[in-house]
């Protein structure tokens, strides 16, 4: 049994059998939450690529209407690659491992330290410097033994897929 399964929503089907009418309701939920906000994601992209289509190729006689044949196009093309991309969980999970740990607990200590720096504002004995290097390191160790985790895993995996 691998870490990832979904154990705890769908419940236990080899041993009951059956998925529970509560987990199928909480299934359909997540299902219709994903359905109608998958595309809000690409809020910010889309603005930057329309931006660069229109100062290249525009202006456009119908922006809005092309604007959302390219947001179609970019949940098209992210279905289709988790479609065709063998084994997306375990890729999604080292970058999830990298980027997740930079931007949570790396990045925001070190902005407030150069911020910080300016104002020579530390506070006394330099605990918000302390408590920057603290989650700072908190977060290196994080990104350690989450990267190697989960390239251990992608070894592990593809190394089985190779032996059968």
């Amino acid at each position: 049994m691998v870490c990832t399964e979904e154990r705890l929503t769908l419940g236990d089907p080899a041993r009951t059998g059956t998925f529970s009418r509560l987990a199928l309701v909480v299934v359909g939920s997540i299902g219709f939450g994903i359905l109608c906000t998958y595309s809000l994601q690409f809020y910010v992209p889309v603005a930057i690529i329309w931006a660069e289509l229109e100062e290249k190729y525009g202006p456009f006689k119908h922006p809005a209407f092309g604007e959302t044949i390219l947001r179609v196009s970019l949940v098209l093309l992210t279905f289709i690659l988790a479609a065709v991309i063998p084994r997306l969980g375990l890729f999604i999970s080292l970058v999830g491992a990298i980027s997740s740990t930079g931007l949570a607990l790396i990045f925001p200590p070190l902005s407030d330290i150069a911020v910080r720096k300016k104002e020579g504002d530390f506070g006394r004995f330099h605990w918000r410097l302390l408590m920057d290097i603290l989650t700072i390191i908190l977060g290196l160790i994080g990104f350690t033994t989450g990267t190697y985790a989960s390239v251990h895993e992608i070894i592990t995996v593809f190394a089985a897929d190779l032996n059968s």
